[in-house]
């Protein structure tokens, strides 16, 4: 039974999905992993493109709280962390999340930070990271995590557009 399950909504993310399984796979040291893609694609394009067989495939209607929910639904992990397929989590995710919820948290999310040395974009991570530290409004982008316990009893994300990861939080 995996410690943590990282559950990746796609739709047409070819490019950027192995990547993201392989920078898990690199930070997972000790097999308590598990990885569940998503696709709101019916035809599962992005799905196609993984070639690694430990990764859970399933399709969901389209839309982020459609797709996390069904992948939460699967999901073994104590921790479910939610991950869009562009976002790279920390070399030190599984530990900071260990630190995390030994403090009683039940979720948490990680900082932003922009793959770029432009000062616009350093400001925009400070900016963004920031304002969800003060407000406790993260956002997907932030890679958001919560136990699979308090997630199923808040009843998952609810089925907005856009913003599911606010209402969620």
């Amino acid at each position: 039974m995996p410690d943590y399950s990282f559950v990746v909504p796609v739709w047409h993310e070819q490019e950027t999905v192995p990547a993201l399984i392989r920078r898990i796979r690199e930070i997972d040291v000790h097999s308590r992993c598990e990885v569940v893609v998503v696709d709101g694609d019916p035809a599962g394009s992005t799905l196609h493109a993984i070639d690694d067989p430990r990764v859970v495939k399933l399709t969901a209607p389209k839309g982020r709280a459609h797709q996390m929910n069904a992948g939460a639904a699967v999901a073994r992990g104590g921790v479910i962390i939610f991950l869009h397929a562009d976002t790279l989590p920390p070399r030190s995710a599984l530990s900071d999340i260990d630190q995390i919820l030994a403090t009683g948290a039940r979720c948490g999310a990680f900082r932003v930070r922009f793959d770029s040395s432009r000062p616009i974009y350093r400001f925009m991570s400070w900016f963004v990271s920031t304002y969800a530290r003060l407000s406790r409004l993260p956002y997907g982008d932030q890679a958001i995590f919560v136990t699979r316990e308090y997630f199923r009893r808040i009843e998952g994300y609810k089925p907005y557009p856009v913003f599911e990861d606010v209402e969620l939080v």
